[in-house]
């Protein structure tokens, strides 16, 4: 059940949030149809590169606050798109007529061949 807070701040506080700082975002479950959010709330952590023998490869995470009215039970697995990129949502919590969502992109940075590599 919901606090007195939590209903006051879905109803007043979270639609102004989301209409100051949100963004278009598009959810896809997974094997499911599309759904546009007109705004989403979009918080992305500084990148991580990882290195491994045949390449380099960068991680992005963010964290993405959505209305339950946009989407009532967003789910791990599905894929948020921002920007005609694809981010893979890893969790979701729910809170104060939203959800916040984990999500993260990985991205090929380098790739090398084993020709390529330098011997150690």
């Amino acid at each position: 059940m919901s606090s007195t807070f939590e209903t006051e701040f879905a109803a007043t506080a979270l639609p102004d949030i989301l209409s100051t700082f949100g963004v278009a975002v598009t959810y896809t479950p997974a094997g499911g149809e599309a759904v546009a959010v007109a705004k989403a709330v979009w918080e992305e952590d500084p990148p991580e590169t990882v290195t491994a023998e045949d390449g380099s490869t960068r991680i992005r995470r963010a964290r993405v606050v959505i209305a339950m009215t946009d989407v009532a039970a967003p789910v791990r697995g599905a894929t948020l798109t921002v920007d005609a990129e694809d981010w893979s949502v890893l969790s979701v919590a729910p809170q104060a007529g939203a959800h916040t969502l984990d999500v993260q992109r990985v991205e090929l940075v380098e790739r090398s061949r084993e020709d390529l590599r330098a011997r150690r």
